[in-house]
């Protein structure tokens, strides 16, 4: 179980941690591969993704006190608050930064990726949902004030002067509200087997299928 989720139901913290194995796989490859560096987690919470990291310096920012008080420590993990349209960082101060799940709590997430953009020297991952399919059904999180998806990608890239190097999307087929009503414990399984179906699906028909989306970017800053 995630830390920062456990107080959710299992349907939304199985949502997350599909999330989290994937974010997690490619910043284990990247360390591996680049021997580790400084990283910076804008939106870190509770530091969730500090686990990912095993040489590397960690520095995690969140504008949340609350968090920072309760997140992980030990040794090469440090942590600050911090706003992140106005990242308190030089330019290029980090080999990779990481955002996920923040975006879309932001008034301005076009104004926070310039920001993580800026303070990078070359790699940043971003996640964020993608909810189109469930707004049509009259389901929107409160907490989700603007929307970073489709074109949003395209303009901020151009905007960011930025290139992808890796695009995955994670496909969801029913909403966590719909399973928490049914509360059928086989529920569990027709996750799993939902997931694993996905794998052979065409994306046409996946995107017509699932409620919901999160995508995962790595990106490359174009100097």
């Amino acid at each position: 179980m995630i830390p920062s989720y456990k107080e959710e139901s299992w349907q939304t913290q199985h949502y997350h941690l599909r999330r989290f194995n994937e974010v997690s796989t490619l910043l284990t490859l990247w360390e591996k591969s680049s021997k580790g560096g400084h990283i910076l987690d804008v939106g870190c919470g509770r530091g969730i993704y500090q686990k990912s990291f095993g040489r590397s310096i960690y520095l995690g920012c969140d504008i949340d006190r609350q968090n920072l008080k309760r997140a992980v420590k030990r040794p090469n993990v440090k942590y600050v608050c911090a706003d992140a349209n106005h990242l308190p960082f030089k330019d290029n101060s980090f080999d990779l930064v990481q955002c996920s799940e923040v975006l879309e709590h932001l008034d301005s997430p076009l104004e926070a990726t310039k920001e993580i953009v800026r303070v990078s020297k070359k790699l940043i991952v971003l996640t964020f949902p993608d909810e189109r399919v469930m707004e049509r059904f009259g389901k929107k999180s409160p907490a989700h004030v603007s929307k970073v998806q489709g074109q949003w990608i395209e303009n901020a890239l151009k905007n960011c002067r930025c290139r992808i190097i890796s695009y995955n999307i994670l496909y969801f087929f029913l909403p966590c509200e719909t399973l928490d009503s049914l509360k059928i414990p086989t529920t569990r399984t027709f996750l799993r087997i939902a997931n694993t179906v996905s794998r052979y699906l065409s994306l046409s028909f996946l995107n017509r299928l699932a409620i919901t989306k999160t995508h995962v970017l790595m990106l490359v800053k174009q100097i």
